[in-house]
């Protein structure tokens, strides 16, 4: 049964540069697996790798709680974190993750079970707490406990960005 820790950590995070593979489509259209398909072979040609961690990034052009349009097309990333000077490999993208406040929450399940997961992040905990969704982009950390996609017992860092309604 999927998890999802209930209280995130808090975490104000410097910039992060990636380099990646990236696809604008939608959620009714995915296209994650070929994604990942694409990243996963080229990684080795990043030469810069600050660590073993995958970043899944999704820049949103907008993000309505209320009215989710799974037909909204966004940008998704595969991508690794890199050193400042690390070179772009051909056929790769750079991105910058800003700087910025996060609650990251921990979850454990299968990538296709995580549905209910987002419904308590952003219908429950986000709306009752003190927080408002910031304008960040949305993005998971894929460490040494993620195990892959359909493994029941795989972990990852979901990382939302935040503001204080105050």
């Amino acid at each position: 049964m999927p998890l999802i820790s209930r209280e995130p950590v808090l975490i104000t995070a410097e910039p992060i540069r990636l380099i990646g593979h990236k696809v604008v489509h939608s959620h009714a259209q995915p296209q994650t697996q070929a994604l990942w398909q694409g990243f996963r072979p080229r990684r080795g040609d990043i030469t810069g790798v600050t660590s073993a961690d995958n970043y899944n990034v999704q820049q949103y052009p907008s993000f309505d709680l209320d009215h989710f349009d799974p037909h909204q097309e966004y940008i998704q990333w595969a991508a690794a974190p890199v050193t400042a000077d690390c070179p772009v490999p051909d056929g790769m993208h750079e991105l910058i993750l800003p700087g910025g406040l996060y609650a990251v929450f921990r979850y454990r399940g299968r990538a296709w079970e995580f549905q209910p997961s987002a419904q308590y992040i952003y219908g429950e905990w986000l709306r009752l707490g003190p927080y408002d969704l910031g304008g960040l982009s949305h993005f998971e950390v894929l460490g040494p406990d993620y195990l892959g996609p359909g493994n029941p017992n795989s972990e990852e860092d979901v990382w939302i960005p935040i503001v204080s309604r105050t």
